[in-house]
């Protein structure tokens, strides 16, 4: 939080998802969004692992797409293998934007790869690039 100006924190079971706060999945959960009312909330789930993980990225960016459509930004930054790859796919599918970090910047380039091979990437950028252009995408 001493790097950011929105809090970031590990996601609750049935939390609502609020402006400003970026929340992560918890270890050995899938982590998804659902509608409940006029509030969007957290489910966390111990579905089998996607690709051997578990939590996978694509679940939450698939329910993210579901709700939000359009107005979805999907982000890929370093990492090992394919996730995010489908999530993303989902996102450009409901006419979403989505973004990868380039690999000059990038600890491991396996997801972003994986992700800008499969066509699913709008822009790629450094990570410093990064947070200017999901704010410009969102209209700040």
């Amino acid at each position: 939080n001493a790097l950011s100006a929105l809090t970031v924190k590990e996601a609750e079971a049935d939390e609502e998802v609020r402006p400003g706060v970026v929340l992560i999945a918890p270890g050995d959960f899938h982590m998804t969004l659902e509608r409940e009312g006029t509030k969007t909330v957290v489910k966390l789930n111990k579905n089998p692992p996607i690709g051997g993980l578990r939590p996978c990225v694509d679940p939450t960016m698939e329910s993210a797409a579901k709700l939000y459509a359009h107005q979805t930004v999907g982000v890929i930054l370093t990492g090992m293998g394919h996730d995010g790859t489908q999530g993303l796919r989902a996102i450009k599918r409901m006419n979403g934007r989505t973004v990868a970090e380039d690999q000059s910047t990038c600890v491991v380039f396996g997801m972003p790869k994986s992700a800008i091979e499969a066509g699913v990437v709008d822009t790629v950028l450094p990570l410093p690039a990064i947070a200017g252009e999901i704010a410009r995408l969102a209209g700040k």
